[in-house]
């Protein structure tokens, strides 16, 4: 393995394996983050299984719906589908086969946001479309009293960025832009 100065995107893995590791991801063997991490969630599951199994109990969990169902609204909604916290309410997406959906997630489909707010009553939505159509997503459910989460950028535009802030402060719900690293 090439470790050190010199290779590219470098990964600090420390309390899976109990010496902090740098490596490069495509200098390694097949399969060695996999098992690295795996290590990780072993180690965890010992520690405490029931952070990964059970849900506090007496709560239900929260219903998320995804709007937008491309790259990103895939891996949202295979990931809530997933999870014993979350329930995966309902996807929104003009373009995917309602058919084709309900068969891989087992949630109701929906054409447009607004049919979505006012059918499938999210508690949480996760906005992964476009980003020029962001604020189109956001704003009806943040009218709604839905917490939303977005995909970044937030908006195109200052003043697009703007109405999506004022939005926020007068419904009282939580909105949040999302990254990932």
């Amino acid at each position: 393995w090439k470790t050190g100065p010199g290779t590219n995107w470098p990964i600090t893995v420390s309390r899976c394996t109990r010496a902090k590791i740098l490596m490069a991801p495509g200098n390694m063997p097949n399969g060695t983050i996999k098992k690295i991490l795996n290590a990780g969630l072993r180690r965890l599951r010992r520690k405490s299984p029931a952070l990964l199994r059970d849900r506090p109990s007496g709560r239900q969990p929260l219903r998320v719906a995804v709007v937008g169902l491309g790259t990103f609204g895939t891996v949202h909604a295979t990931q809530l589908n997933r999870s014993h916290f979350y329930q995966l309410a309902g996807i929104c997406s003009r373009s995917a086969s309602p058919e084709a959906v309900n068969h891989q997630f087992g949630c109701p489909v929906v054409k447009t946001v607004q049919e979505l707010i006012g059918t499938i009553k999210p508690d949480v939505m996760v906005v992964a479309t476009p980003h020029m159509i962001h604020k189109a997503s956001v704003l009806p459910a943040l009218d709604a009293g839905i917490h939303v989460i977005c995909e970044k950028p937030m908006a195109v535009s200052c003043a697009d960025a703007a109405d999506m802030m004022q939005a926020t402060q007068n419904s009282g719900s939580k909105f949040t832009i999302m990254s990932q690293t």
